[in-house]
């Protein structure tokens, strides 16, 4: 999908204030486009949504705001807002790949490094283009790449706009234990969840970024 099929969407764009600065969210009916984070005084502050009280296009957008709101007063488990579809797919299959896969597989409070990531979105040893993704995202908090780190427990770049800073902001404000921290293949937090160091028959457990012993996988990769 090319990013002229993007710009065949009408998309308007609104502003949210936040601890972490000004959100300007970039919206057409179909779902997010982008969302730049940056300092009040380098946002230019101009509403091109002018009707929020009509149409599925500002529905859309209220939502993302009220979801972000949420976010930020807390409430950080609600299922986040979509994308708009032609932007997912815009960047190649691959890349769509990780970004529904952070989506679905990762909630707040967890983290996941490049290489786990890589092997749950299906290409094993693919850390390096799963960096490539994250740097491609377009709507940071939304496709939450906050959340994956390095392996070992370092961070890792963020740039979603505020660097490590704020990525270690964003995790502390999810309840996020230290990146690193062992996965437990027999947390009740695991069930359901696909583990790629699966080697136990069927036992699952959760991807923080180093396996415990019962998993046994490199998640460090």
């Amino acid at each position: 999908m090319s990013a002229k099929n993007v710009k065949s969407c009408s998309v308007c764009e609104s502003y949210l204030e936040t601890q972490i600065g000004v959100l300007k969210i970039s919206h057409c009916s179909k779902g997010v486009h982008s969302i730049q984070i940056g300092e009040k005084e380098n946002i230019l502050l101009s509403n091109s949504c002018n009707d929020l009280k009509r149409g599925k296009k500002a529905k859309c957008l209220l939502n993302t705001l009220n979801w972000l709101k949420d976010y930020f007063d807390g409430d950080i488990l609600q299922k986040p807002p979509a994308v708009c579809p032609l932007v997912m797919q815009s960047k190649g299959a691959f890349t769509q790949q990780v970004w529904s896969t952070l989506q679905t597989d990762i909630p707040p409070g967890h983290t996941v490094t490049y290489g786990a990531l890589a092997q749950l979105s299906g290409r094993p040893g693919a850390a390096r283009a799963v960096g490539t993704a994250m740097r491609r995202n377009p709507a940071p908090l939304v496709v939450p790449c906050h959340r994956v780190v390095k392996g070992g427990g370092a961070l890792g770049n963020y740039s979603g706009g505020g660097g490590a800073a704020l990525k270690a902001w964003l995790l502390k404000h999810e309840g996020a234990e230290e990146p690193g921290t062992a996965c437990d293949a027999l947390s009740p937090r695991g069930e359901g969840r696909r583990c790629p160091g699966d080697l136990l028959g069927g036992q699952r457990c959760y991807v923080e970024g180093v396996a415990s012993e019962a998993c046994g996988a490199d998640f460090n990769k």
